[in-house]
């Protein structure tokens, strides 16, 4: 798909260690996209980044209360449930990662001004499906 609008694309699946080293350690990358986003739809996956074992805490955190936490949000079978582990959650956060987002990333493509058609999902990730380059 990608390639009937110009671009020459390589994917690598690669595990996060190594993601790090390519894209923060060594530069490797032309286009990288990876970070902390939480969905309504699907927390859990998000936040088991938070736990002290996951191959996703690429920041060493390690509490046994956010990994309670944690296992409390992947047990929730309701938004109620969903919601009080999230609450609990942010309690933790709070005390334990004294940090808080101050702004809101913009983000942005340089593409040529002949490609045309590229639908983007939620979270910025183009989808080629109906993409064009002008002649």
């Amino acid at each position: 798909m990608s390639e009937s609008v110009g671009f020459d694309i390589e994917v690598r699946n690669v595990s996060n260690a190594e993601l790090n080293r390519l894209v923060i350690a060594e530069g490797q990358f032309e286009m990288a996209l990876y970070g902390p986003v939480v969905f309504e739809e699907s927390t859990i996956g998000d936040m088991t980044q938070f736990e002290s074992g996951s191959p996703g805490n690429r920041i060493g955190y390690a509490d046994p209360e956010m990994d309670a936490a944690v296992e409390q949000l992947r047990r929730a079978t309701n938004r109620e449930e969903t919601k009080a582990a999230m609450e609990e959650i942010q309690r933790i956060w709070d005390e334990t990662i004294p940090s808080a987002n101050t702004f809101m990333s913009h983000w942005w493509w340089a593409l040529p001004p002949d490609v045309h058609g590229l639908v983007w999902t939620r979270d910025v990730t183009p989808m080629f499906h109906d993409a064009y380059m002008e002649s």
